[in-house]
């Protein structure tokens, strides 16, 4: 059987308006095949398995990447892993797998799915009606389930592609225990990076040239019945990256490391019709990059450690459902230190000595039914941190359903949050250097207010499902960097670090066909997001780096029957915002830039088209066929100047160009299972 992981938890199953929990694997045939579910109260649900047909570069389905083609999340482009919420910043996602932090969202250039869709239940996103569990960050909550059912008998199941391979293996220990094993590795450094560097770029100076990255992973799920009210889960995530940087006509080499390592241990336990879950983990994530440019060496090191216990208890009072939790988190911070040398030169930047914090948090949550039409849902989180200075809020949360009929809802939410650790990116070209600091008096916590409201109706016997949403949301103390890594500019990370607000507001429509052999969904946003620095562009508003106008989805499947499938993924989004300088000049053959207003220009439009085939020998064993980006768009990953000498006149002149990642990408992969 199949679990039903459209709504499946590591401890509950929860649709709108009900949560029961799990004791054993379920099947309810009505939803196993949604590839998306959850539109009613401003969530989105991946169900990995319905998904697995859509188009892949690598050939295995990346559930963080398919986040994109739903209209709350902004596509961030090519060379890109980073998720863009309503308007906020990278660092404002809550990403959790099996409960517990993680602090980066993928692999490099966004190729690479950062988890293995073998190993998921699901994968659900939270935009909206946050309950009170979650709390730390502004923009979302992503939590990643694994599996938990205990498997009927030992399998292995992956697949085999031209970029990365994969495999899951799920043991049966007992009656009571199962165990899932998964592991994942890349070689594009030793297959396609040489054929894309003597074929396909061949020429091309405007393309960054292949990568030379590999990564690695594992995942680990023990889970087993201790008896009949009592259940534990030990999960484990491993991975490691590398990659070499390289650019000849910038005279740039490099390297960059980074690493995850995650540990985790659930225990569930239900007493009559109460339920306490106690959890602790372990999460570290770091990064270390070694670059060379001519004569300048620059070493950078970060890396973020956290040790937590969370807690759940589920009861109810009458009618109404309480959740109550308190939580704790250890924080071990380590932002850039980096070292420069140049000419001989030494420069070290004053150590930044690691900081350390006290994060904790208790929330108390109810749901309940007011009226025979109208549903409620409210909760308080009251959140401490510490770290050489104490701050300390009350984040409310209510949000409010009416059936307007049997088949359509209208749900409105608020939603208050803090976050006391703060991400500081100096590139916005998919390279992982973005490294965490914790809030302090320089750097006070960020704070957001999130209003939304969602009408949500389905039709035709729930064949078609319609969403659409209007959001506004403020956010204050929020940070920009405004030194950054660009190739062709390594400067070192003394810069001043900018303290402003921002707000976004915008309209998301969903259309969503579940049924047929034609199944698929729409999805389309008009949004805007600004910021207002006091030093930056003169304190007026700007838009910010990932002010996307229009974004739109459309992704369509198609079953022919037993054997063949096809899919198809259409996006389009607005260019990105960036700073263009206005006006070179010279002084003593060194070009010095003048910048025009901040954000001010836009990148080319972002539009690409990936399709696939898949045949299927039986259930489990097929042939995926994936083409990305089919009519070879070249969206640039970013655009720079270069000074350029004409050796003819002895004249210097500056050039605008663009760097592509690639162009027409095709993929081929095996899936199997035994």
């Amino acid at each position: 059987m199949v679990c039903f992981c459209t709504f499946c938890t590591n401890d509950t199953i929860s649709s709108d308006t009900l949560s029961i929990e799990i004791k054993e694997e379920v099947v309810v045939s009505a939803f196993s095949n949604m590839q998306i579910s959850g539109l009613r109260t401003g969530k989105i649900v991946l169900n990995p398995e319905a998904l697995s047909c859509l188009p892949s570069i690598q050939g295995t389905t990346d559930l963080l990447k398919l986040l994109e083609l739903t209209p709350s999340v902004q596509n961030p482009g090519d060379a890109s892993s980073n998720l863009y919420v309503r308007g906020g910043d990278i660092g404002q996602n809550l990403l959790l797998y099996a409960g517990a932090p993680l602090y980066t969202s993928g692999h490099l250039f966004g190729f690479f799915p950062m988890f293995n869709a073998e190993h998921t239940a699901s994968l659900e996103m939270t935009v909206s009606d946050i309950h009170a569990r979650y709390g730390g960050r502004l923009s979302s909550a992503i939590e990643m389930r694994t599996k938990t059912y205990i498997p009927e008998k030992t399998s292995i199941r992956g697949n085999i592609g031209l970029l990365a391979s994969q495999a899951t293996l799920a043991v049966p220990l007992g009656k009571n225990f199962g165990l899932y094993l998964s592991g994942r590795q890349t070689y594009i450094n030793l297959i396609v990076q040489p054929l894309i560097t003597k074929i396909i770029n061949k020429g091309e100076t405007d393309k960054m040239n292949a990568p030379d990255y590999y990564f690695g992973d594992a995942n680990l799920t023990l889970t087993g019945n201790l008896s009949e009210n009592d259940r534990i889960t030990f999960d484990a995530f491993l991975s490691n990256d590398y990659l070499n940087m390289v650019d000849e006509s910038l005279l740039l080499d490099g390297t960059l490391k980074w690493k995850n390592a995650l540990f985790s241990a659930l225990w569930n336990h239900r007493q009559g019709d109460n339920t306490l879950i106690q959890q602790i983990y372990t999460s570290h994530y770091r990064n270390d990059l070694d670059t060379r440019q001519t004569e300048m060496q620059m070493l950078l090191e970060s890396g973020i450690c956290d040790y937590g216990y969370k807690n759940r208890v589920f009861f109810n009072i009458g009618d109404i459902l309480l959740e109550t939790g308190l939580q704790y988190a250890f924080h071990s911070v380590q932002p850039h230190n980096w070292t420069i040398s140049n000419a001989g030169y030494i420069y070290n930047q004053n150590p930044l000595s690691k900081q350390t914090a006290h994060d904790a948090a208790a929330y108390v949550s109810a749901s309940l039914n007011l009226l025979p039409q109208l549903d409620a849902s409210s909760g308080v989180r009251y959140s401490i941190f510490y770290n050489n200075t104490l701050f300390a809020d009350i984040e409310p949360r209510v949000a409010l359903s009416y059936h307007v009929s049997e088949n359509s809802m209208l749900t409105a939410s608020y939603c208050r949050q803090n976050q006391y650790l703060n991400l500081l990116s100096p590139t916005s070209i998919g390279l992982p250097l973005d490294f965490w600091v914790s809030a302090s008096t320089e750097m006070p916590p960020q704070s957001g207010n999130n209003f939304s409201v969602t009408y949500y109706k389905s039709m035709f016997n729930n064949n078609l499902e319609l969403s659409s949403s209007l959001f506004f949301r403020t956010m204050n103390n929020l940070n920009e960097y405004v030194q950054t890594i660009t190739t062709g500019e390594i400067q070192t990370f003394s810069g001043e670090l900018y303290v402003g607000r921002g707000k976004a507001y915008g309209l998301e429509i969903m259309l969503k066909k579940n049924t047929g052999k034609f199944t698929g969904w729409l999805s389309y946003a008009l949004g805007r997001s600004e910021r207002q620095f006091p030093q930056i562009n003169e304190g007026r508003i700007f838009p910010a780096r990932f002010d996307r106008r229009h974004n739109l989805s459309v992704v369509a499947s198609y079953t022919k029957n037993e054997k063949w499938s096809f899919s198809a993924v259409f996006a389009y989004s607005t260019g990105n915002a960036y700073t263009l300088p206005s006006s070179w000049y010279f002084i003593g053959n060194m070009p010095v830039k003048e910048y025009a207003a901040y954000n001010g220009a836009r990148m080319p439009a972002y539009n690409r088209m990936d399709i696939s085939a898949n045949y299927s020998f039986n259930r489990d064993n097929g042939l995926s066929f994936s083409i990305y980006n089919v009519f070879a768009i070249n969206n640039p990953v970013y655009i720079f100047m270069n000074v350029e000498h004409k050796k003819e006149t002895g004249q210097l002149f500056i050039k605008t160009r663009h760097k592509q990642l690639s162009t027409i990408t095709p993929s081929l992969s095996w899936r199997f299972k035994f």
